[in-house]
């Protein structure tokens, strides 16, 4: 017969009484803090004692307490990530990847090289028909059962609403963070990905479509160094889902050909959001993805890009 572990003696965070905790095995608080968001500010807070567990839950609308280990809730285990997040590095999905860390949602990143054909195969097209990351699948998505959502704008509201993070309750500001999270997955996201595009990847001849698509986008950045000039962040004063959607796409100044010191009240923004230390877990993780972009062949880049012999005319 198995000897039960016995409990293990720890002090609280908060008032230092050593309590038992519970739990066997690893510490669920501290290793899938989704299940605790005691305090933004305060991370190193996981391990609390009832009394203070109760009160942090008190204090705070966004604590979730739960009366027992996470077993109850969709067999979660340190084994197994709650979320499957699809992914590369382009952008769209590092709006995700920060998205997580910010709200420290235990996630499995599974790479889908878009320049191997990988977004095409029978396996990812289940997963998301228009063949693209990011997805997600959420192993406890709603009623407990595993839940699929595609589209970065999509995936930011739908993380939002679980954990009640980064989109205000307010009405009205509910729906300015909306409004500004539609702008950029409409307007800054395919704008900038034009200039990009016709700027780096469709050879010469381009001079109309660089110039356009470049008017444009000066335009946005004309409109958040206007908006940052009001507020500190793109909805008030509330770092929220319209600052992690828009965020990847401004700070790219370089690939975009954006002089950044034309735009200071953009650049101290970017500075601000970059500092934040979610942000830094997420590029780091970003940052040691392999792709085979370098290596692509051409007919790699047709297949990508829909054209030559992919394209549908």
């Amino acid at each position: 017969m198995k000897t039960k572990t016995p409990p293990r003696q720890l002090a609280c965070a908060r008032c230092g009484t050593t309590f038992d905790c519970s739990l066997e095995g690893g510490c669920w608080c501290a290793e899938e803090p989704y299940r605790l968001p005691i305090s933004d500010a305060a991370p190193a807070e996981d391990c609390l004692c009832p009394a203070c567990l109760r009160k942090a839950a008190a204090d705070s609308p966004a604590c979730i307490v739960y009366e027992d280990g996470p077993a109850v809730r969709g067999a979660i285990s340190n084994e197994t990530a709650m979320i499957d997040l699809y992914a590369l590095t382009s952008p769209n999905v590092q709006k995700i990847f920060i998205m997580l860390e910010e709200c420290g949602l235990p996630y499995n990143t599974k790479l889908i090289d878009v320049w191997k054909a990988e977004q095409f195969t029978p396996e990812f097209t289940k997963i998301n028909p228009l063949q693209k990351v990011p997805a997600i699948v959420d192993h406890d998505g709603p009623g407990g059962k595993p839940y699929t959502v595609i589209e970065s704008g999509a995936i930011l509201m739908y993380l939002a609403e679980k954990t009640g993070k980064f989109i205000p309750h307010d009405p009205v500001k509910r729906y300015d963070t909306l409004q500004w999270l539609v702008v950029q997955v409409a307007n800054l996201g395919p704008m900038s990905g034009q200039v990009v595009h016709f700027s780096k990847f469709a050879g010469p001849g381009q001079e109309y479509a660089v110039s356009r698509y470049r008017t444009v986008l000066n335009k946005l950045y004309d409109l958040y160094e206007e908006r940052l000039g009001k507020n500190a962040y793109v909805v008030g004063d509330e770092y929220t889902i319209a600052d992690i959607a828009a965020f990847p796409w401004l700070r790219n100044v370089e690939l975009l050909g954006i002089d950044i010191s034309k735009y200071p009240r953009i650049k101290a923004w970017i500075d601000t959001i970059s500092a934040r230390d979610a942000v830094k877990r997420a590029y780091a993780k970003i940052g040691a993805i392999k792709s085979a972009r370098d290596t692509a062949t051409d007919d790699d880049k047709d297949r990508y890009f829909g054209r030559g012999k992919y394209a549908r005319v």
